[in-house]
């Protein structure tokens, strides 16, 4: 959803409220959806995805507007890399995946990633997380997509069906704005390196 995140940044940095963001974005169709509940649903999706950064995660005023512009404004690179942080912030699976599993194996120059060592993972998850262990096989299928994906759109993976981990190169402009928001812990997630 980031072609969605983009936008809905971009309505945000000219000043829609959350409500008017939504409005606007079915009003005219602006997801390219073909139903106005499809619209909706994704609009809120992406609402409360930018939301942490409006309302409940923003520790620096300053350093939240600077993550949205760079969200509707920046490169696709600098986008994608604000995205994987807002669902780190906003998903304690999206963190736990990305600080247990990806910044480990970067850490330990282990470049190898399966989709075996996903589903360990999403297994590990599930004992630990209360309600995680009622997931269906249909949900954790979801899960395993959408994680492979967040990968890849990042550049962490080539493809889905890759399994090496890429060096990702955070871009200095994002990793000032997650510093500044006092989330420097979340950057083991992009290089595997003890934060100062």
């Amino acid at each position: 959803m980031l072609p969605e995140m983009r936008i809905v940044a971009s309505l945000a940095l000219q000043g829609e409220s959350l409500d008017e963001i939504v409005e606007h974005v079915v009003r005219d169709n602006l997801f390219q959806c073909a139903s106005a509940r499809s619209l909706r649903e994704r609009s809120r999706d992406c609402i409360a995805r930018l939301a942490t950064l409006r309302e409940g995660d923003c520790a620096n005023d300053e350093a939240c507007d600077r993550l949205v512009r760079i969200l509707a404004q920046g490169s696709f690179d600098q986008a994608a890399q604000v995205n994987l942080y807002l669902l780190m912030i906003r998903f304690d699976l999206m963190r736990s995946f990305m600080i247990e599993e990806i910044g480990a194996r970067i850490e330990a120059m282990d470049s190898s990633f399966t989709k075996a060592d996903l589903g360990a993972f999403l297994t590990r998850f599930q004992l630990e997380y209360p309600g995680a262990d009622k997931w269906s096989d249909e949900t954790i299928m979801r899960l395993k997509g959408v994680l492979s994906y967040c990968l890849v759109q990042v550049g962490f993976l080539e493809t889905a069906s890759s399994e090496k981990l890429q060096p990702v190169f955070l871009d200095y402009e994002v990793e000032q704005a997650i510093r500044d928001n006092g989330d420097a812990e979340l950057l083991f997630a992009f290089d595997g390196s003890t934060v100062m």
